[in-house]
């Protein structure tokens, strides 16, 4: 009985030490040349195919990307949680778009190439539509020149063609919204508009401006609360050139034309001009607006 057992664990010694034979070797590789003809070279090893793992920051068989942990669906300029690319539809807005999913565009609208089109009227002024002052009527030959929202009528007695709200309405930034009563003896200033807390009425800034200075300014002048999403990790940041804000180099970075990327300036870069040192828009080299 005793001599039984100790030949039925020579056997299954024996048997555990030939399926540790027969464990497949690993074989590193650079390409599908230094892989047996059976397998393909995946992540630096010969495999029988290449089952692709989105999120573990390698990029394999049909992944465009793969940042790990870093990939999101919601963040602007990184790599998809589905390891595809930041591209136009995905519904984020990244750098190199003007707009993207169903986000509104006051007096205008976004195309399905992320580019931001405007209404009759008005004029593309960074991400943004404004009113076009060289519209100076708002109709001729029974053509509207100027295309007002619901509850608005255009007006060009000043000269310039603009929509102004109806009585009873004011304008929140592309709305003509009803004024609420607790509004109606208070007055706003300039691209301000009237809301209402615990039954009392403020203003705050219409939609596209911000508060600087004491004064609401459209925000396609400014990189307060801008919404560029400059791609930092890459070197960009949002900077004001010509009254215009966009994205552009960080200090020490330049703009290489070809490839759109921003990259650190060379030695012979640096001309040690004085003259300059006041001047911070030199600083940047902007990408687009």
């Amino acid at each position: 009985m005793q001599f039984q057992k100790t030949f039925f664990g020579l056997l299954i010694f024996v048997a555990l030490l030939m399926v540790g034979a027969c464990k497949p070797k690993i074989i590193p590789c650079d390409d599908d040349n230094n892989c047996p003809d059976s397998k393909v070279c995946c992540a630096g090893e010969c495999r029988k195919t290449c089952a692709a793992t989105c999120g573990n920051g390698i990029i394999e068989a049909d992944e465009a990307c793969d940042m790990g942990e870093s990939n999101s669906a919601t963040k602007a300029n990184v790599c998809r949680t589905d390891c595809t690319s930041p591209t136009c539809g995905d519904g984020v807005k990244d750098m190199d778009e003007s707009c993207d999913g169903s986000v509104s565009i006051s007096y205008g609208s976004c195309l399905n190439t992320c580019a931001v089109t405007c209404n009759t009227g008005y004029k593309k002024q960074g991400d943004y539509c404004v009113d076009d002052e060289s519209v100076t009527t708002c109709k001729q030959d029974q053509f509207d020149l100027k295309t007002c929202v619901d509850n608005a009528t255009c007006d060009d007695s000043s000269g310039i063609a603009r929509c102004l709200c109806d009585d009873g309405y004011q304008n929140t930034g592309g709305v003509c919204a009803a004024l609420p009563d607790e509004c109606s003896s208070l007055s706003c200033a300039a691209n301000q508009h009237c809301v209402v807390e615990a039954g009392v009425g403020s203003c705050i800034c219409n939609s596209d401006y911000v508060l600087e200075n004491s004064a609401c300014v459209h925000t396609s002048t400014t990189c307060t609360e801008n919404q560029l999403q400059c791609d930092t990790d890459a070197n960009f940041d949002c900077a004001v050139v010509d009254g215009l804000a966009g994205c552009a180099c960080v200090d020490g970075y330049t703009l290489n034309g070809e490839s759109s990327r921003c990259e650190l300036a060379s030695v012979g870069d640096d001309d040690d001009d004085d003259d300059d040192d006041d001047d911070d828009d030199d600083d940047f080299q902007c990408v687009r607006d």
